[in-house]
């Protein structure tokens, strides 16, 4: 099966004292990996950990087979990693420069950078748009942009945190088509999504969080076994007494 993208074991987080990720255990192989769980169950905050912006308060962390702790080993670990964060607030500037800043922040090569920002917005759809302000743009364009910035250098880890947030249907059947296409690439990918429709798209493998640990985690294959994990995944996040969270 190959070794894990990411290995997680006794990773603890705490927000003022109050825990959010309790003595998680994670073990993802390569494919598409859906996080699932409740608001509060700690999706975020995980995806930021994995992302390398945030640190774990304790346990060890291994992504994409390094040790995040090691001495030297973020600055090439971040440049293999895309992240696209569930509130992540545009700049000003454009589009292009938005994207274009990403590619420099990864280190795409000079003699790339300019192809590499134009096929991004054009995967995104953004290419007619890329010179416009991202101030103009709606927060489905923005969310696009988004994604593009994460894909700029052809990441070996994507992470995406609640990617379909303001897209439309249309917007999230390409993301989904977009994602598998990534990952037959070899590209890793994790979405944290709360949408059942996604995860039956795209996902390989689903871990259901539940206050911080994780309660299941299930390989799935081929799309009736999807659809049968992304109903049973409805009915593991639902709070107590069917309460909307």
């Amino acid at each position: 099966m190959g070794d894990p993208v990411v290995l997680l074991k006794g990773v603890c987080y705490s927000y003022s004292g109050v825990p959010v990720l309790n003595a998680l255990d994670l073990n993802v192989r390569a494919g598409v990996t859906a996080i699932v769980g409740a608001n509060g169950a700690g999706k975020s905050t995980l995806m930021s950990i994995l992302s390398t912006a945030e640190a774990a308060h304790s346990g060890s962390v291994e992504i994409l087979g390094q040790d995040v702790n090691a001495r030297g080993s973020l600055s090439s670990l971040r440049r293999r990693i895309g992240w696209l964060p569930q509130g992540l607030e545009a700049p000003s500037g454009s589009a292009r420069d938005f994207v274009t800043y990403a590619a420099w922040l990864k280190k795409v090569p000079r003699r790339d950078r300019h192809k590499a920002v134009d096929q991004a917005l054009g995967v995104v759809g953004l290419d007619p748009h890329a010179d416009k302000p991202l101030r103009t743009f709606s927060a489905g364009m923005k969310r696009r942009a988004g994604i593009a910035q994460a894909i700029v250098a052809s990441p070996d880890l994507l992470l995406l945190d609640e990617p379909t947030d303001s897209l439309d249907p249309v917007q999230r059947e390409t993301l989904c088509k977009l994602v598998n296409e990534l990952s037959a690439d070899g590209t890793s990918v994790i979405v944290a999504t709360h949408l059942a429709e996604v995860v039956e798209a795209v996902a390989d493998q689903v871990v259901v969080l539940r206050s911080g640990v994780t309660v299941a985690a299930t390989t799935v294959d081929g799309a009736m076994a999807r659809a049968e994990v992304a109903r049973w995944m409805v009915d593991m996040i639902s709070p107590p007494g069917g309460a909307k969270s």
